[in-house]
């Protein structure tokens, strides 16, 4: 959901509303987010005071995530991991579709 993601953003900027979608950029406060995402194995403390680049593109008609892209550079020297860089890009499309899961050979 959208609102995931915006209770923790800051220069949140709408770039872009046409073909259905909004086109939005902001900085995503990754302490404020890996805390409450509770991710396993993750301390969300090392992430304080850090954030990501993001962009997502929602759909208009039902406000769902249909692309988005985030850029993420920080050091994290304190859990061995050095300074990280990481850039990704997600679509999402079938929403709501049944989907088969094979386990692996």
């Amino acid at each position: 959901d959208v609102m995931d993601y915006l209770k923790y953003t800051k220069r949140l900027k709408l770039l872009d509303r046409k073909e259905g979608m909004y086109h939005l950029s902001f900085n995503l406060d990754m302490g404020r987010y890996t805390k409450v995402a509770k991710v396993p194995g993750v301390d969300p403390s090392i992430f304080k005071g850090m954030e990501a680049r993001m962009e997502i593109w929602v759909l208009k008609d039902s406000f769902r995530v249909s692309k988005a892209k985030m850029d993420f550079a920080g050091d994290l020297t304190k859990v061995g991991a050095g300074r990280v860089m990481m850039s990704m890009e997600v679509e999402f499309s079938n929403f709501d579709e049944p989907v088969k899961i094979e386990a692996p050979f």
